[in-house]
């Protein structure tokens, strides 16, 4: 992806609100789509995002209408922003969505198998 959409990803006014915090650090997630920059696109399979489904890391319960309805809206032509965290759990349970939730959900309803995305290594967050 090039960087005029990034570009047009850190600087919509949707986001620019949003924050990722992981009990050690909080991040605004306009702030992290400028370190994914810094990455290369990546296809990522969904399954690596699965232990994701049961968690509430979202404002709108995952499968509530709410959250339903703004999944649907969803546009897959951007891609999710994940960071990633080596040493997490010995089940491969990694990766967790910064930016792109409901993409994610939306993805699995399609029946999609991977999706875009940008992953930061935990370590380049300070």
């Amino acid at each position: 992806m090039d960087n005029k959409i990034l570009s047009k990803i850190i600087f919509n006014e949707a986001f620019y609100d949003q924050m990722f915090g992981d009990g050690s650090g909080e991040w605004s997630v306009p702030d992290l789509w400028e370190i994914a920059k810094q990455t290369k696109l990546q296809t990522i399979p969904l399954e690596k995002l699965d232990h994701l489904l049961a968690t509430t890391l979202t404002d709108e319960p995952i499968g509530s209408p709410e959250f339903i309805e703004r999944a649907m809206k969803a546009d897959l032509s951007y891609p999710i922003l994940v960071i990633s965290y080596p040493d997490y759990d010995n089940d491969g349970n990694n990766l967790f969505i910064a930016d792109g939730m409901h993409r994610f959900w939306k993805a699995k309803q399609l029946g999609l198998k991977t999706i875009q995305g940008y992953v930061i290594p935990r370590e380049k967050l300070s």
